[in-house]
């Protein structure tokens, strides 16, 4: 080894430490100027220190500080240096044309100060979707850092190796097991040493920064040690002769965004208005909702929930999670604080509205108020029963004792029977059983934030053990080319935990297609770690998944990556027949598989269960709710 680049960065979480609006008043009111004023002490050294940033934060400073020049200077000076991504995200939960607005940040700034940016970071998300290298290589980017939570698994892939798109265009990426760490870069002779502080932390002190020079030099003597960026490291790592991955990796962190179903509901509503406003409009969407899909959901539960102990480690909130209990407290303080936090998430969304043109803002308010049903009528509506044969629009349907459709047949072609449920709801509640597995199975670190984090320690008090419900059919309705289903769940799992009061589907048949329209009311918050889903399992098999896009095989994905869980853009494909998710992201193949982390292939004639909310993180995102929700699925024939 001849040469160690130090990088310098901190880890930006928009929220998690404190309210995010807090954390970004630090950031322009403290870290960026206290990251140049050590930058200015230390210029002219070739030990210096330059600070690597996100380009989000850097354009908010430049927006809203009201000392443009101190950070202007200090870009020219070369102490500041922003990478090509805005902040660390689950690029699944994005679509093509988010994904390329963050990426117009950097390009804005890149066009501002004269430079051309061709690297990117992400850190603590452990995997993503190759279905942003397209954009990225369209957007100049040709190197990419991923840091991986030190607590979770690793997908298994080379430190360094080119990733190929699937029409042809890569990205050199280097992968670490934590933020960042001393990483040779290929055969060069030259590593990167990246010198992380930890989250919303800003930047090292003088003391700090020479105390890594220091070490360094003691540890690995005659070795020319520089301060540089993310620019410096692509240069030397877009040389080296790589492994080449062309699979998909995956998010094994992807199934927190099944946590807010109103706020992912709404989210999509308005990035679909791209074909109905002017895309000047769409940027003011996009300027908002971008923190969306940024990883960091609400504040930390286990510090803002739970309290310090003697010997200066967090302890959790392990009570309350008997239903009783947790509704006689939640309305103190703490609980509050919590809910205030996902609420200002989801303030993201008023604030798109709220910077549109007036007839821009009725259209995305229309969008957005369809996450719920409104009152149902059965005016009109012929009752029917269960296994009963009913035709309509040229359909030969019937209806399970669950209210699933378990017979769809056209023109003499079974898209549906018995063994190939179409709208059939589960309920799940999962027990620390399934907690101790999936740490086994999953978490790499036995620290004590690591064991809070993913764990719901105290759930044994209010529940034993795995349990599964789905509902019983109450009515069955018809009218013209429309299908109304009603159902109930089991007592037990309304009263003890968080199932629905009421399950409702409609279901409309067109020629072509068949729109499936599912709501549920009166569900009731709910510790206990739960699962609620939707399947629909045609009698095909499964070919394809809808990613940011692109069509991907749900088969090659790398080992340790998400084989079984996936936010997807438009869809899924059996074949032919495409299903559209319109109100949720996430998609579990085959059978449901919360808390299982594993590498077995992934069964494509099992269908796919849709995730219609799931609390199963212990850590910032929402961990109860109790709005009623909808959730639209229209399947292409």
């Amino acid at each position: 080894m001849k040469k160690i680049i130090v990088l310098f960065k901190t880890h930006l979480d928009v929220g998690f430490t404190d309210f995010s609006q807090k954390i970004i008043d630090d950031y322009i009111n403290l870290y960026i100027p206290n990251a140049i004023k050590l930058a200015k002490e230390l210029h002219g050294k070739e030990e210096r220190f330059i600070w690597t940033v996100g380009s989000w934060i850097l354009e908010r400073y430049l927006k809203d500080s009201n000392d443009k020049n101190l950070l202007i200077d200090a870009i020219n000076s070369g102490d500041v240096r922003w990478h090509g991504l805005p902040f660390t995200t689950h690029t699944e939960l994005m679509s093509p044309e988010l994904f390329q607005y963050g990426l117009s940040i950097s390009k804005k700034l890149d066009a501002e100060f004269g430079v051309k940016t061709v690297a990117a970071k992400m850190t603590d998300v452990p995997g993503h979707t190759k279905a942003i290298i397209p954009y990225m290589a369209q957007a100049g980017i040709k190197f990419l850092h991923l840091g991986v939570n030190p607590a979770s698994t690793r997908p298994n892939v080379p430190k360094l190796f080119r990733w190929l798109s699937q029409t042809g265009e890569e990205l050199v990426v280097m992968y670490n097991d934590n933020y960042g760490e001393l990483t040779a870069i290929g055969e060069s002779g030259v590593s990167v040493y990246f010198a992380h502080t930890g989250d919303n932390q800003g930047p090292q002190s003088i003391d700090q920064i020479n105390e890594i020079y220091a070490e360094l030099h003691e540890k690995y003597p005659g070795v020319k040690i520089v301060a540089g960026t993310l620019e410096d490291v692509a240069q030397v790592a877009l040389k080296e002769k790589l492994p080449v991955i062309s699979s998909e990796i995956g998010d094994t962190w992807i199934h927190g965004v099944g946590t807010d179903p109103k706020k992912i509901s709404q989210y999509r509503a308005l990035l679909r208005l791209k074909d109905s406003l002017p895309e000047k409009e769409m940027h003011k969407i996009y300027d908002n909702i971008l923190l969306i899909p940024e990883h960091t959901w609400g504040l930390d539960e286990k510090i803002h929930l739970g309290e310090k102990t003697d010997d200066g480690f967090i302890l959790g909130e392990h009570n309350y999670f008997i239903r009783a209990e947790f509704e006689s407290i939640r309305s103190t303080a703490k609980f509050q604080k919590m809910e205030q936090s996902w609420e200002e998430q989801r303030g993201y969304i008023n604030s798109a509205i709220d910077s549109l043109s007036n007839d821009s803002r009725l259209i995305a308010e229309q969008a957005i108020q369809q996450y719920k049903w409104s009152d149902t009528s059965f005016e009109g509506y012929i009752e029917c029963t269960s296994y009963q044969d009913i035709l309509l629009q040229g359909y030969c349907i019937s209806v399970n004792e669950n209210g699933a459709i378990d017979k769809m047949v056209k023109n003499g072609r079974v898209i549906a029977d018995s063994n190939h449920l179409l709208g059939s709801f589960i309920y799940e509640v999962f027990s620390r059983n399934e907690y101790l597995r999936y740490n086994k199975q999953y978490v790499i670190s036995t620290e004590w934030w690591a064991l809070e984090d993913f764990d719901k320690i105290g759930e044994e008090k209010a529940i034993e053990e795995y349990q599964s419900f789905v509902p019983k059919l109450a009515k069955v309705f018809t009218k013209n080319n429309m299908l109304l289903i009603e159902m109930k769940m089991p007592p037990v799992a309304v009263e003890l935990y968080g199932g629905a009061e009421k399950l409702m589907m409609h279901i409309t048949f067109h020629e072509n297609k068949v729109e499936f329209d599912f709501a549920w009311f009166g569900k009731k918050a709910n510790r206990i770690a739960e699962g609620l889903w939707l399947g629909f399992n045609p009698n095909e098999k499964l070919t394809s998944i809808h990613k940011m896009g692109q069509w991907i095989s749900p088969l090659e994905i790398v080992e340790n990556g998400n084989k079984h869980m996936h936010a997807v853009d438009k869809g899924v494909e059996f074949g032919d027949i495409e299903i559209t998710t319109l109100d949720t992201a996430l998609v579990n193949i085959g059978k449901p598989s919360l808390l299982n982390f594993n590498n077995e292939t992934p069964i494509v004639t099992d269908g796919v269960y849709f995730n219609l909310f799931n609390n199963v993180w212990g850590t910032n995102f929402p961990m109860w709710y109790e709005d009623d929700a909808r959730f639209r699925f229209i399947i292409n024939l």
